[in-house]
């Protein structure tokens, strides 16, 4: 402890020969008449907290009633503030509990300097650095894969794996009141003889059981064998991928090569097609208008996983979260809720603002690699940048980045026009077509960008495309083919019913779907080997787009 120098009077017992207790007495006595003041003549040792020196316990018994040491107060005014005892100013009040000058006093010189400075905390200064870094990345024109994967890849996998299980929490609590709901509808259809109440293609309805069109349930099976052949497919190679990455460890070989390993979405995208079928057949129970939401759910999060993943590629910090994507995909859903609810034309000019706007900061976004923050102040920000590229004729750095902006921009507003003034019949597929527009004029950049910084297509994926051209142009045929109409009233709904011509089971739509699940399968296909020239690159050398 920290030595302080009082005024002592020269007639007085010297106090240096004083005893512990003589000296608490002493110090008490001269802080309630107010005489302590620093001085050079003498020296008064103040070493007591809650008591005397632990030298002699006997002193401290004994003196127990004398060394509370609470500040009395004079005319019941506040102690002055000038009084420094063992190094601390005492600028405040005295404690009046049970609060000891010593326990007051018992602070080390490093425990005030963290008072005065609180240290900074590590993750805080981690963000701001990397908000700084992310920021310095927007300026460059080429950026590479090594300069937006600085996370560990445990942590990046860690991240990764989270899009699936939450898909899977999302689907159940998703399917089971689904399932509940249609076949009440069905069981009410039933019980009540109102055969209206399901748009059925009664000319190629076979039932079996308490399923009145059992054949439309079935031809859904499809997306269902083909999303667990996916997901097989992509464990198979996540297996191959982490034994080859504890075999390169082990030779000390070198293992930043292609781009990061992430299989977490398209495990997703697995899961998502498998739900697609399973929604699709719980809407063919009793098809009709408020049911339709249930068969283009899982198609909205398919379009949005396949989008998000070709992003993901190249982007691997600054893609968002799972929690963050699946937020935008429930709000999307629930726009195609009140859509259905509410078929009036004022929500479909409030839609269209609404993707005007929600466009501009995502675009944005993207174009600024990941270094904007969404917050109120971010569409003063938007509108400074967007006068300051367009209307300032300032000739953007990264003009690769700056085109796609240019494009969804383009599109969605066009898009949302079209809708404001057309204000089509189904909302529902409105939305979808939103949706995939978005993921084919990425799919297409991304494909454009690849071959412009010299990579190669691989033969694979040509197949594949081949494949899913072939297999589409063939679904949406059969699509058009309006067997039930659940716009219009059922009588006229009934009109438009033709018989079976597929093995007499199936009609047109049931080859519809089977068509668009294997055209989905090879999409994933696509895009799960579209990068596999890259497996030998060092990601250094990979580019950004």
């Amino acid at each position: 402890m920290t030595t302080k120098t009082v005024n002592v009077p020269e007639r007085e017992t010297p106090i240096e020969s004083m005893d512990e207790a003589e000296k608490g007495e002493k110090c008490l006595r001269m802080e309630d008449d107010g005489e302590i003041e620093t001085t050079k003549k003498g020296k008064l040792h103040v070493e007591f907290a809650n008591g005397m020196s632990a030298k002699s316990e006997k002193a401290n018994t004994a003196n127990a009633e004398k060394t509370p040491l609470q500040v009395k107060q004079k005319d019941d005014k506040p102690l002055a503030a000038n009084a420094v005892h063992d190094g601390l100013e005492m600028t405040d009040v005295f404690p009046t509990n049970e609060q000891t000058i010593g326990n007051r006093m018992n602070v080390t010189d490093e425990e005030v300097q963290e008072t005065e400075n609180p240290p900074v905390d590590p993750l805080e200064l981690e963000h701001q650095e990397r908000d700084k870094y992310r920021a310095s990345l927007a300026g460059k024109a080429i950026v590479t894969v090594t300069e937006v994967s600085l996370r560990p890849i445990v942590q990046i996998g860690k991240r990764d794996r989270a899009y699936n299980w939450t898909l899977l929490i999302i689907a159940i609590f998703y399917a089971l009141p689904v399932v509940q709901l249609v076949l009440t509808y069905q069981r009410v259809m039933k019980s009540t003889g109102n055969m209206d109440l399901c748009y059925y293609n009664f000319k190629c309805a076979h039932p079996l059981g308490r399923l009145n069109d059992f054949n439309h349930i079935f031809s859904n099976i499809g997306y269902v064998l083909l999303g667990a052949l996916f997901v097989l497919i992509v464990w198979k190679r996540q297996t191959a991928h982490d034994m080859h990455e504890r075999e390169a460890n082990r030779n000390e070989e070198e293992t930043s090569l292609g781009l990061p390993p992430q299989y977490g979405l398209f495990y997703a995208m697995g899961f998502s097609l498998i739900m697609e079928g399973v929604m699709s057949a719980c809407y063919h129970i009793c098809p009709n208008y408020s049911n339709f939401q249930f068969d283009t759910s899982f198609m909205y999060l398919l379009g949005g996983l396949f989008l998000l993943k070709m992003y993901q590629s190249r982007h691997a910090d600054i893609s968002p979260n799972a929690q963050l994507a699946y937020a935008v995909f429930a709000f999307w859903i629930f726009l195609a809720v009140i859509g259905v609810v509410i078929d009036k034309q004022w929500f479909w000019t409030a839609f269209a603002v609404v993707l005007i706007v929600g466009s501009i900061p995502l675009g944005i976004q993207m174009y600024y690699m990941g270094s904007w923050k969404f917050d109120l102040a971010m569409f003063s920000r938007c509108f400074a940048m967007l006068r300051g590229k367009c209307m300032g004729c300032s000739r953007p750095t990264a003009t690769d980045r700056f085109s796609l902006l240019m494009m969804i921009y383009a599109v969605n507003w066009l898009m949302a026009l079209t809708g404001a003034i057309f204000a089509p019949t189904d909302f529902s597929t409105f939305l979808l077509s939103i949706v995939l527009a978005n993921a084919f004029l990425y799919f297409v950049f991304y494909m454009f960008m690849k071959i412009r910084s010299g990579e190669t297509i691989p033969r694979i994926a040509i197949f594949f495309m081949v494949l899913a051209g072939i297999t589409w142009g063939g679904a949406m045929y059969f699509f058009l083919f309006r067997l039930t109409n659940w716009v219009d009233t059922p009588a006229y709904s009934r009109e438009g019913n033709e018989h079976c011509f597929f093995l007499e089971f199936y009609d047109q739509h049931d080859v519809w779907h089977m068509m668009s699940a294997c055209s989905m399968f090879f999409n994933f296909m696509i895009l799960f080997t579209l990068d596999d020239d890259l497996f030998c690159v060092p990601r250094a050398d990979i580019r950004v787009f």
